[in-house]
């Protein structure tokens, strides 16, 4: 029971942390272009160089641009 509690822990946190509101986010910014966990991730959290540029803009979507 242990390894189970362990392993779910283990999936659970290698998911992407974009959020609802996120996805809403660029729903409006960008209306009619498609969206994904993979718009801003690789694997988990990890940051594609579209994330990365969201990052650093402060999340702003209107200075990076919809994604590619």
């Amino acid at each position: 029971m242990k390894t189970l509690i362990v392993l779910a822990a283990f999936v659970m946190s290698s998911v992407a942390v974009a959020k609802p509101a996120d996805v809403k986010k660029y729903k409006e910014a960008f209306p009619g272009k498609d969206v994904s966990c993979k718009t801003c991730h690789t694997k988990g959290k990890e940051l594609n160089a579209y994330g990365t540029k969201v990052k650093e803009a402060g999340g702003d979507l209107k200075k990076v641009g919809a994604a590619e």
